[in-house]
């Protein structure tokens, strides 16, 4: 049987996403560590998960998609992952989206001042479970 890739593009995501529920949008620029995670969602719950490599796709994909949260990398290529949360935020189909920012090197006064929930990198995979769970069912 073919392997299936990891990166799921937005056409295959928007199919599935009608057939599972709960949709987890993860915003990481080093595609390792987003296949990672894309595959322990979507291996590990009942969640769907689905990948941007930037903040440019994000919002693409988001305008199409809009999902229930967003795990979002707080250093990515063209703008932070703070600034994303801001952009959307801003606007009101996107404000109440849980996101939770993840990094190795959180802006904690940023993320404070927020109140965000965080995910400090490295992290143990149970961890990312635990709390996309607690992100998405409250």
């Amino acid at each position: 049987m073919p392997e299936q890739p990891l990166i799921k593009t937005y056409e295959q995501s928007n199919t599935i996403s009608h057939t599972i529920g709960k949709t987890l949008l993860v915003v990481e620029d080093d595609e390792s560590i987003g296949e990672t995670i894309i595959q322990v969602i979507d291996n590990e719950t009942d969640y769907h998960a689905t990948l941007a490599i930037d903040a440019r796709q994000a919002l693409e994909v988001i305008k199409h998609l809009k999902p229930d949260a967003i795990l979002l990398d707080y250093q990515l290529p063209y703008i932070n992952g703070i600034q994303l949360y801001d952009q959307l935020h801003a606007l009101e189909d996107y404000k109440y989206i849980p996101v939770i920012l993840m990094s190795a090197n959180l802006p904690y006064k940023e993320v404070r001042q927020r109140q965000m929930i965080t995910l400090k990198k490295p992290f143990e995979l149970d961890e990312l479970v635990e709390i996309v769970h607690h992100c998405l069912e409250g």
